[in-house]
């Protein structure tokens, strides 16, 4: 079961990140990077991509391990950019154009900056590993390769095949929210008599730590408009779940981690549902 999960995973991350590619407007990212929203891009960048990896790394050395109920938080923290965050942003009424263009640099910067971040937590992988293994340079650049090529092919065939590429997504987009559910499903099942040891303080610590990066966010983008502000927002507490969850498993994590990891994931999605439906019953004041 182990195996297969493993395979469904990264055949998912494989699409998801196709459909990254697929769905990437180019006009748009250049637009990210105009002068009038440079500045505020960089900024995500820097929250997202330097400030929440940095502090998920620093703050594990002196909060209690209880069994490494916290490195299921320093993966989410290392995976942001969910690529399913920007329909969400469109449900909030927020910049839908700005969390497009921000999503590639997100998911490509984010996955090259694994192969940096993961040797700098080796000891903590190690230590909540079912196997112990070291993490080796090859062994994460084979990690990262079901992320980086389809994402490479992705933007490949969007700039290749531009119009007909929206035909492609048309196919793969189904296809990607039927295996997200059969492996949330199949993760669920696998992992349930784990899951049954997560306590309630521990679900709100996981929603303190989401609360907390949507805070660090809103505090350094600042409040430039309502609109930018919600999609900062969801940009940044929308971590990339299905990458956190299929990297545990090859990085061979105890299965108590991975059910925390799990757990983490639900609170994580409740959060951002959550703000979603706030500020939409909201956007016409």
């Amino acid at each position: 079961m182990e195996s297969a999960l493993a395979i469904l995973g990264y055949v998912l991350a494989g699409l998801l990140m196709l459909m990254t590619g697929l769905a990437a407007d180019i006009d748009e990212i250049r637009r990210g990077f105009t002068p009038g929203r440079r500045a505020l891009t960089l900024r995500m960048l820097v929250v997202n991509l330097l400030l929440i990896p940095a502090l998920a790394l620093i703050s594990v050395r002196w909060l209690p391990s209880g069994g490494g109920i916290w490195t299921g938080v320093v993966l989410l923290a290392l995976c942001p950019a969910a690529p399913m965050a920007p329909p969400l942003v469109t449900a909030a009424d927020g910049d839908t154009s700005w969390a497009v263009a921000l999503l590639v640099p997100f998911v490509l910067i984010s996955t090259l900056l694994l192969l940096v971040y993961l040797p700098l937590a080796g000891s903590l992988w190690q230590t909540h590993s079912a196997t112990g293994r070291e993490l080796s340079s090859i062994r994460l650049i084979v990690l990262m390769l079901p992320f980086l090529v389809p994402l490479a092919v992705g933007l490949a065939l969007r700039i290749i095949l531009l119009r007909k590429a929206a035909s492609l997504l048309r196919l793969v987009r189904p296809l990607t929210k039927i295996l997200i559910t059969l492996f949330m499903l199949t993760f669920f099942c696998v992992r349930f008599n784990e899951l049954k040891e997560v306590t309630l303080s521990q679900l709100f610590a996981y929603a303190g730590f989401f609360i907390a990066c949507g805070l660090l966010c809103g505090l350094f983008v600042g409040t430039v408009s309502r609109k930018i502000l919600i999609t900062a927002v969801i940009m940044t507490t929308y971590r990339n779940f299905m990458a956190a969850l299929v990297l545990c498993i090859p990085l061979g994590l105890s299965t108590r981690v991975q059910s925390d990891l799990l757990a983490l994931s639900f609170v994580g999605l409740a959060v951002v549902a959550l703000f979603v439906t706030t500020v939409s019953r909201f956007k016409t004041q």
